[in-house]
């Protein structure tokens, strides 16, 4: 399958529109980032965490901030025409909720989010696979020097990820797996990271609008939010929790 297959008509805010602007869609597609465009051409992507940290100082105004001023520039992409399974395994791999997907012209033609993947995100696990180089040190001893890591998204079992792995190893490097690696580690991710990193984001959100969305306490927002999120978590895993 392909990203074309899936992807969502792009929910864009223009490079020259306020924050206040970004704010109110964000807030109304109920997303957590959108792409920055200048005509059809992605220039950045700019997130609620942006706008809190970037927009709110120096005594900037929302109301008069650019959105080109708190983007962030060379966002991760993918292309229409790449597999759904490389596409996810980007955004497992850089920890993303939204990517901006550029046809061949790389004119934004759509947008790719982690709801679109509600299956392959259930799972218990991702898995990552490790090629390495077993390499010398100045002392003779010898160590696994990593090559390359290839994050795989969905397979019906470890054996089946680790074969879709090498493929894609074996695909960039030109060359069999053993001949350009001497072995490989395969590493087993939860895939929680994804859901703090919402939990984080809607908390902090969640402050900023309870206290007036005031300007300049976007990072003690972000901060505040990772305690409570971390606390609740430990008192859950300890069986603390109202205690």
């Amino acid at each position: 399958m392909l990203v074309r297959e899936v992807m969502r008509k792009p929910v864009a805010v223009r490079a020259e529109e306020t924050l206040q602007a970004a704010t109110a869609r964000l807030k109304q597609e109920n997303v957590g980032a959108l792409p920055v465009v200048e005509g059809d051409r992605l220039v950045g992507m700019i997130t609620d965490r942006d706008i809190l940290l970037r927009g709110g100082g120096e005594g900037r105004s929302s109301a008069r901030t650019k959105a080109r001023q708190a983007m962030s520039i060379a966002p991760l992409v993918c292309h229409d025409g790449d597999a759904l399974d490389h596409a996810l395994a980007v955004m497992r791999s850089n920890h993303v909720q939204r990517l901006p997907v550029l046809d061949q012209n790389e004119k934004l033609v759509g947008v790719l989010s982690v709801n679109d993947f509600s299956a392959p995100l259930s799972d218990p696990t991702a898995i990552e696979v490790v090629f390495y180089k077993q390499l010398p040190d100045s002392t003779g001893h010898v160590h696994n020097v990593e090559l390359s890591r290839v994050a795989v998204a969905r397979c019906s079992s470890k054996s089946e990820a680790v074969q879709a792995a090498i493929r894609e190893f074996e695909k960039a490097q030109k060359a069999r797996w053993d001949l350009a690696a001497d072995g490989y580690d395969v590493l087993e991710h939860s895939p929680r990271p994804f859901e703090r990193e919402q939990r984080i984001r809607n908390r902090a959100h969640a402050l900023w609008e309870r206290e007036g969305r005031p300007e300049g306490r976007g990072e003690e927002h972000w901060a505040q939010a990772r305690r409570e999120i971390d606390m609740e978590q430990h008192a859950a895993e300890t069986g603390t929790a109202g205690s």
